[in-house]
């Protein structure tokens, strides 16, 4: 864990003496790991008392992550907008109507738990003040509203369920000091991220919190180049003995002990990890493209020494904003010294894997290059520290248009193996698990909105990609609000899986759907909506 006097430092350098609004923060437990949401848009952090806050297990009072934050970024007219959260969080409660921002007591965190009623919980009772903003519930009664004691608010077989709805219009909370980066008071990206938290406490998942960004422009102009980055500070127990890396096949990243043995964690200690499950995406031929990761890199801590020259938690906007878009914070690329012949241009650091010792990892070393220059070849050995990276997604190329949304959702989770490396792999091998769960028993949220265009009529599209191997994106238009189901059959017509069976308003919709659990085949999916049907076929190979 870090020490009280280090973090200190950074705590006093990060305070805006001058905010306006009422710091809450909520206990997320839904399982085994217990952590901190707060309204400003960081989270795994305790600031009420100064303290890393993702514990694990709970109540050991050992913690595997100090404090965590999405940042976003972009270009209006030429001018950077930036809106950071890594160690205090520039957001606030509250949203954009007719481009000013405005907030009210009801813009808090709602928490729900598997045990509350309209009785016992406040937040229960009002969650439906929340639902227009996009706080999740099983509508049991199909009316289009929350009905408090019919409906039943939060992610289906949930043990905890968290919503809050932030902006970036409380200009009390901009500050250069934020940790990462901060202090753009002009242009704002008037955005409106509701941000939700939920997780299972059944067997299998207990280690696993789900947690989405539901992102909206509520600018009356367009976001060019828009970027978001995760920035995690990860220690796992003992805050300098650690190493990074990604694992760009997966959309991985992730922090594990630089040894065998963790002051706190003792033997065989623990990995942490950040799994992208849903993206933005680009329109590349008409196919809904997500993002996925788009770059990874390993922050240099401020006030130690650090793996990555160029590369630092402390930022202008500008080097912050380079470092979102793949490249170092001068915005030099950065380069893999275990390419021979061809590129060593990449936008990931240590994509190799730890345990085989196969491709870069942190014990090959890095390259110190910084002010444009690509042909430095001398490799700079890196012991284990104090690690915070940056996983983005996004790129130069993607606008959001005014009014249009889009969702970030990402699984945090801990694994522990027989080893410090063998805990990365266990980490890799719970992606297809966490991939599946997600998609299968999270219900509603795997139906993502494509845009703001209604169309003219209902169309199923062929799959892609085609043949697939686990997952395929399924897109479908819907021209009428109604009724929507969609299915998923095998090759004798038996019915495999209902996708989603619920109300849906006109728009362009698109399902990640996960084959893990299926052997190869032909497959058929089905959508049915109002009096149209429309059934096509694919192909599974493994």
């Amino acid at each position: 864990m870090k020490t009280t006097f280090t973090f200190i430092l950074t705590f006093l350098a990060t305070i805006n003496l001058f905010s306006q609004i009422t710091i809450q923060r909520v206990n997320f437990k839904p399982n085994n790991i217990s952590t901190y949401f707060q309204n400003t848009g960081i989270f795994n952090q305790n600031s009420t008392i100064s303290s890393a806050g993702f514990e694990w297990p709970a109540g050991s009072q050992k913690f595997a992550v100090f404090t965590s934050g999405v940042s976003m970024a972009c270009k209006i007219s030429d001018n950077l907008a930036f809106v950071s959260a890594s160690y205090r969080g520039e957001f606030a409660p509250g949203t954009f109507v007719n481009g000013n921002f405005i907030t009210n007591p009801n813009f808090k965190i709602y928490s729900v738990k598997s045990f509350d009623n309209c009785s016992n919980n406040p937040d229960y009772a009002n969650w439906g003040l929340m639902v227009p903003y996009g706080a999740p519930y099983k509508d049991v009664n199909q009316n289009g509203q929350y009905d408090c004691g019919i409906d039943i608010p939060g992610y289906p077989n949930a043990s905890q369920t968290i919503f809050m709805c932030l902006g970036d219009g409380d200009l009390s909370q901009k500050s250069t000091g934020e940790g990462f980066s901060g202090g753009v008071f002009s242009p704002l990206l008037k955005v409106q991220a509701a941000i939700t938290a939920w997780g299972y406490d059944n067997p299998g998942f207990e280690n696993v919190q789900f947690v989405k960004y539901h992102i909206t422009n509520k600018n009356n102009r367009v976001w060019n180049g828009f970027h978001l980055g995760l920035m995690v500070d990860a220690d796992i127990g003992d805050a300098v003995d650690d190493r990074s890396g990604c694992d760009t096949t997966k959309d991985l990243g992730f922090v594990y002990n630089g040894s065998n043995v963790d002051l706190d964690y003792g033997a065989n200690p623990p990995a942490v990890g950040f799994l992208v499950l849903r993206s933005p995406f680009m329109l590349k031929n008409g196919i809904a493209d997500s993002l996925g990761m788009s770059s990874f890199a390993t922050l240099r801590c401020g006030s130690c020494a650090g793996p990555v020259v160029c590369n630092s938690s402390n930022n202008t906007p500008n080097n912050a904003y380079n470092l979102m878009r793949g490249f170092k914070n001068d915005g030099t690329p950065i380069l893999n010294p275990t390419v021979i012949n061809g590129t060593r241009k990449t936008k990931y650091c240590f994509s190799g894997d730890p345990e085989s010792s196969s491709g870069w990892n942190e014990t090959v070393g890095f390259i110190r290059n910084c002010e444009g220059d690509t042909s430095m070849t001398a490799i700079t050995q890196i012991l284990p520290g104090n690690r915070r990276f940056l996983l983005n997604s996004g790129d130069d190329s993607l606008s959001i248009n005014p009014g249009q949304s889009f969702e970030f959702v990402f699984a945090q989770y801990i694994e522990r193996g027989i080893s410090n490396l063998n805990s990365v792999t266990r980490l890799k091998n719970k992606v297809s698990a966490i991939k599946t769960y997600y998609n299968y028993v999270s219900g509603s949220v795997n139906i993502s909105a494509l845009g703001d265009l209604t169309p003219q009529n209902y169309e199923l599209f062929q799959n892609y990609p085609n043949p697939f191997n686990p997952e395929t994106k399924i897109k479908f238009d819907i021209s009428k609000t109604g009724s929507v189901s969609l299915e998923i059959y095998d090759i004798t017509g038996k019915l495999i899986e209902r996708l989603a069976n619920k109300n849906l308003s006109p728009g362009s919709y698109e399902y990640i759907f996960n084959g893990s659990a299926l052997s190869s085949g032909i497959y058929y999916y089905k959508l049915s909506a109002n009096n149209f049907s429309q059934t096509k076929k694919m192909l599974l190979l493994k």
